[in-house]
């Protein structure tokens, strides 16, 4: 977008995530700073360039111009421009989203795998104690 030392900024506020940050379009402009009024165009934002070039992947879920941002996505991943260089390649998305399913599946291994120990030791101890009950468990102590 050029390296112009007098250029400015200008962003456009969308949202805020969960986290408090800013999600919004950001624009450059050269010269003067460039007053709000009508937004510019998608094509000519930074996100957008961004998508386009690979360096980015399309998070819009809707609004009038998600189309036009998946398209960029789709053009940089057909031409395998950053992040879709390698055919492998894995959108950041997915790779969180695999990461999160990674570790709830850990999770849930980890909650049956204590919960079989605790039936188990549950079983145990009812069968002892079903033994002793009876007189067919004679439990001894340690002697020192």
């Amino acid at each position: 977008m050029g390296g112009n030392p007098n250029s400015r900024l200008w962003l456009r506020q969308m949202n805020t995530d969960q986290y408090g940050r800013i999600v919004g379009i950001l624009w450059k402009r050269g010269g003067i700073a460039f007053l709000p009024g009508p937004a510019p165009k998608p094509d000519n934002s930074i996100n957008y360039r961004m998508v386009e070039n690979g360096q980015a992947e399309c998070y819009m879920l809707r609004g009038p111009d998600t189309a036009r941002y998946r398209e960029a996505e789709q053009y940089a991943r057909k031409h395998r421009w950053g992040m879709w260089r390698d055919h492998r390649s894995e959108s950041p998305r997915d790779y969180r989203r695999k990461q999160r399913e990674d570790e709830e599946s850990k999770a849930s291994l980890r909650l049956r795998v204590t919960l079989a120990l605790l039936a188990l030791f549950g079983l145990v101890a009812a069968s002892a104690y079903m033994l002793h009950r009876s007189g067919n468990l004679q439990i001894q102590g340690l002697t020192g």
